[in-house]
Order: structure tokens, then C-alpha cells, then sequence
């Protein structure tokens, strides 16, 4: 598809947050935790992997992105 959203809550509040989602029909699933300074992102699969970013570089990539494509 065209696009895809990434999507925080608190952890107590994502079982409610799974559910509403599932309600609405839309497909879902948790890929990692926010803690901190950074997003980790653990991918499964026969050779599990993880990521990890700066939620800061996030932010800043982010900020500048449609001035970057404007210029």
C-alpha cells in the first residue's frame, strides 16, 4: 500500500489502543517499544533483527522532510 502510520501509546493503554484498531478493521501490529531516547524496532522471522533510532533524528528528518522536497 501507499503508506503506513506509526502509531505510540503508554503501555497501559495498548491493549485498548489494539483493540479499537481491530474494531475499525485495520490491520495492525505491534513492531517495537518506545523507552527513552529511542525507538527500537524488532523484526521477527527466521533471522530476527532490531533497529534502533534517536526519537531526536526521528524528529529532526521529519521537520525538514517536505522543505526538502519543496527546495
Amino acid at each position: 500500500s501507499q503508506s503506513r502510520a506509526l502509531i505510540t501509546t503508554r503501555p497501559e493503554n495498548a491493549s485498548a489502543l489494539a483493540a479499537l484498531i481491530e474494531l475499525r478493521g485495520v490491520p495492525a501490529r505491534r513492531i517495537g517499544t518506545v523507552g527513552g531516547r529511542d525507538l527500537v524496532v524488532q523484526v521477527g522471522g527466521p533471522t530476527p533483527r532490531e533497529f534502533t533510532w534517536e526519537v531526536s533524528a526521528l524528529y529532526d528528518a521529519w521537520d525538514v522532510a517536505l522543505d526538502s522536497y519543496l527546495a
